[in-house]
């Protein structure tokens, strides 16, 4: 059996790995698939390969490092620590080259050393949660999720999941403090980030005296990241609605608007970059419903009444962690651009908690799987890189 160190260094190994690997599909992708023509003249940065990794998004958190918020509407969609991360890390280059470019090395470099990071603090909350064996293939899983090329270009996913799952490693190891504080600043990374709240509160219902009292004041603080972001907004602009109305101005097709011009017919007439990211996020989205009832068989074996068929499944560790992430999946298929579903999907953690378990012992599913990832991450990467509409 390997000690402890020898898988750490396996899944610091799996992470870089999987970085090198994006690279890679990248830059082939770009050799081979033109990019995707615009009515209008899309961003751009000269700066080889690097350079193939800021697309989309990635220009509005490049936009609030150089120049803060200010008064551009779009910009408060998206919350300020990773800017602010980027405009520390690359200010030093700024003499040497444009801003732009030198936050977006800067950003590069940080996203790499945050998924390694990310992917050591998952394994050992995995660990706390499951066990060794399952922690490793949930490292395997994350490496190579379809959406994996957003840990690396210049967006928040690797600070987000990094913050996130430090977060939920000293909530389980009883540091709530630090827990709190890097919950607070994960709420200040993505707009959905204040939900993170909710595995707090579920373990505080469960514990009594000091420490329900911490955790209750801790969710307390992580909830009120939310109005705080949105007072400075109201300092900005004279408008503390200001980060909910740029949100709700972007165009998107959420689920239920999928479905509805799929019952009429109207999406065949749809491009095929936009057709090939419905699918990508259809798959994840059957992935994920998997993932959640591999929890139903261990409700449907135990005995006794509903209320006592609960108890075990209250005490469970990984049931806070499961009801946080199907509360932020029904609020992205209800609220969010269904072609984005991949990108969020990758923080959520439990959602490969499911897979490893359905895969554990059995060779044959745990290759298969990780096949088909390989194969929808090289096809979300070259939509990315390329400018389709993978976003």
């Amino acid at each position: 059996m390997k000690s402890h160190l020898e898988r750490i260094k396996e899944v610091v190994i799996i992470a870089v790995f999987s970085r090198l690997l994006i690279f890679l599909i990248a830059v082939l992708s770009d050799c081979m698939i033109a990019d995707c023509q615009f009515p209008f003249q899309t961003p751009h940065i000269d700066v080889p390969v690097f350079g193939l990794f800021a697309k989309w998004d990635s220009f509005y958190y490049l936009d609030i490092a150089t120049h803060g918020y200010g008064l551009k509407a779009d910009l408060w969609a998206f919350r300020p620590f990773y800017p602010i991360m980027l405009w520390l890390m690359g200010s030093p280059f700024t003499w040497h080259m444009g801003k732009w470019e030198s936050f977006l090395i800067a950003g590069l470099i940080w996203n790499m050393f945050t998924f390694v990071l990310a992917a050591i603090y998952l394994y050992k909350l995995t660990t706390l949660i499951l066990n060794e064996e399952h922690a490793y293939h949930t490292i395997l899983l994350l490496s190579l999720f379809p959406s994996s090329v957003f840990f690396t270009a210049i967006y928040p996913e690797s600070t987000y999941l990094l913050l996130t799952v430090a977060s939920f490693y000293y909530l389980e190891k009883g540091k709530i403090f630090r827990a709190i504080i890097l919950a607070a600043i994960a709420s200040f990374t993505r707009p959905e980030g204040f939900l993170i709240f909710i595995p707090f509160l579920l373990k505080a219902l469960n514990l009594k005296g000091s420490k329900k009292l911490e955790l209750l004041i801790g969710s307390t603080i992580i909830v009120y990241t939310l109005p705080a972001f949105m007072l400075y907004g109201y300092i900005i602009t004279d408008d503390p609605y200001m980060p909910f109305k740029a949100e709700t101005q972007w165009p998107k097709a959420t689920l239920y608007n999928l479905l509805t011009c799929a019952y009429r017919g109207e999406l065949a007439n749809e491009n095929v970059d936009r057709l090939a990211a419905y699918f990508i996020s259809t798959i994840i989205l059957i992935i994920v419903i998997f993932s959640i009832l591999t929890l139903l068989p261990k409700f449907r074996n135990l005995e006794g009444s509903l209320r006592t068929k609960l108890m075990p499944i209250r005490h469970d560790k990984k049931m806070p962690y499961y009801v946080w992430a199907i509360s932020l999946l029904g609020a992205l298929l209800f609220q969010g651009g269904y072609a984005g579903f991949p990108r969020f999907a990758s923080t959520l953690f439990p959602i490969l908690w499911g897979n490893a378990i359905w895969i554990n012992k059995r060779p044959l599913r745990m290759y298969m799987l990780l096949s088909f990832y390989t194969c929808l991450m090289t096809l979300g990467t070259a939509l990315f890189v390329n400018w389709y509409y993978f976003l």
